[in-house]
């Protein structure tokens, strides 16, 4: 049984997308032995090549450290993070898979003549994936929406989009008939970073500012504020959750939101892009994206009461088809099994 190997910036225990990703790869295969390598995995030292310090010089320099000591052979299914897969073309199972799109630079921004927010980082992105597809390799997605963002503005094809997978009896909805019901709305997102705009701050601030009969907070500060500090059972008690971001590869907490029954109220990236025409009636066109239209269609879905409760049901069954953890699990072990039978 070969090995499978996961390569990243990032160690397997840090916070973020990425690492969970790669932990909950790992246990997909419970059947094999599974590494993880990262550039900060490794005592670097200055004699050491890092090639200017840059994301994908570093990337190079710890793929040819495994190669060179043999930690990577050609015997092992390596799943890499975009372009950590660079240096090991010459392996025969290697997957590039792309979390997002680097810059967070759509299809659209591009023909409005928007420049990306790294344009060097954008530049070497493209040219990777440009050079690693015309070899023929193996390339991956995380939803729809990259998937289709990568053949729109480079013709580029993915082998396979894989959605990221919750935990659905861990993320899961509350009994409300036994709760009773605050006089506060409870609204909780994701955004964490006021100056990162791109996740939309600047949306929230205007439900703070518009919304003063709503308990608006992060879920990080939801979790904080009440004694029951069990992020699942916190989130499952919002009202709605709204998810601003103009970009996005596949949330991890949209994906939790919707396991615990709460109405996501967010722009059609990640995985509601794959919702935009569905049932769910809160996905919103990013190109109305603005404080204005988020906050128009937050106090429409707050005055229907039948409609939020009808969301409800609606959300749990999106996550529970299409976002439970033994979904992603099989489908990584099918595409492994494929491409290792190719």
């Amino acid at each position: 049984m070969r090995r499978l190997v996961t390569i990243s910036y990032t160690p397997l225990d840090a916070g973020g997308g990425v690492p969970k990703f790669n932990r909950d790869l790992h246990l997909a295969f419970p059947d094999r032995e599974c590494i993880h390598y990262s550039w900060q995995d490794f005592p670097w030292h200055p004699e050491v090549d890092a090639r200017g310090e840059t994301e994908w010089g570093r990337a190079r320099t710890l793929n040819e450290y495994l190669v060179r000591s043999r930690k990577v052979t050609t015997d092992d299914v390596v799943i890499a993070d975009g372009f950590w897969a660079d240096g090991l073309d010459h392996l025969p199972l290697v997957v590039s898979h792309s979390h997002g799109i680097w810059s967070h630079l759509t299809h659209e921004d591009s023909l409005a003549g928007m420049q990306p927010d790294m344009p060097l980082h954008h530049f070497v992105q493209v040219e990777f994936r440009r050079r690693w597809i015309s070899q023929g390799k193996h390339i991956t997605a995380v939803s729809e929406f990259i998937a289709e963002q990568m053949r729109l503005q480079w013709g580029f094809v993915v082998d396979r989009v894989i959605n990221n997978g919750v935990d659905t009896n861990i993320w899961h909805p509350i009994d409300r008939s036994l709760e009773t019901k605050p006089e506060l709305i409870s609204i909780v997102h994701g955004v964490n970073d006021p100056s990162n705009e791109n996740k939309g701050w600047a949306h929230i601030q205007l439900l703070h500012d518009q919304l003063p009969g709503a308990l608006i907070l992060s879920l990080d500060q939801a979790s904080e504020q009440f004694s029951d500090r069990y992020k699942p059972s916190v989130l499952a008690h919002a009202d709605i959750v709204v998810h601003p971001s103009g970009f996005e590869g596949n949330s991890m907490f949209v994906a939790e939101a919707l396991a615990c029954g709460v109405p996501v109220i967010g722009y059609d990236v990640g995985f509601l892009y794959t919702l935009r025409n569905g049932p769910l009636c809160s996905v919103m066109d990013r190109s109305k994206r603005s404080p204005e239209y988020t906050l128009e269609t937050v106090q429409s879905m707050l005055s229907d009461r039948h409609r939020l409760e009808r969301a409800r049901g609606i959300a749990r069954t999106i996550a529970t088809q299409h976002l439970d953890i033994s979904h992603f699990r099989q489908e990584w072990r099918s595409y492994v099994e494929e491409i290792e039978n190719a």
